[in-house]
């Protein structure tokens, strides 16, 4: 999914100014509860957003939907949250999020091998150790 509009969205969130996004007729305005953010915290932040409206199976998103998943993200942001802690309370891991971002084609491939996965075996029992030989004892050395 890409989401539209990103250039608006990126400088409205790295100058932590109001970004307006146009769709159709209408002009959606988001203004960021967070202050400026640096390009880590703007890409963490759409990410979020992307997945949540992702999980949401909003694939082609309006701006009104955009604006509603943004602000849920970074109202807790602002509310002085990690980005790992937001995640979890939206139900993802970030760093599978961001994994899987930079390689797309390899999200489906984990998706399908979980799904198709079985449950592991239990490991067997340890083999204990043999025991080691005893040693020979060394010859006593003539005396000269």
């Amino acid at each position: 999914m890409q989401i539209s509009g990103s250039t608006a969205l990126v400088t409205g969130l790295r100058d932590g100014s109001v970004i307006k996004l146009t769709g159709g007729n209408t002009v959606t305005t988001i203004d960021p509860p967070t202050q400026k953010m640096g390009f880590g915290n703007v890409d963490n932040a759409l990410a979020l957003t992307q997945a949540s409206l992702e999980k949401q199976g909003i694939t082609n998103a309006t701006p009104e939907q955009l604006k509603i998943a943004l602000l849920g993200v970074l109202d807790l942001r602002a509310a002085g949250q990690g980005w790992g802690e937001i995640a979890h309370s939206l139900g993802f891991n970030l760093g599978e999020l961001k994994s899987a971002q930079n390689r797309p084609e390899r999200t489906e491939r984990l998706q399908q091998a979980r799904a198709e996965r079985p449950d592991r075996a239990e490991k067997p029992d340890r083999v204990e150790r043999m025991e080691r030989p005893m040693r020979p004892e060394r010859p006593e050395r003539p005396q000269k």
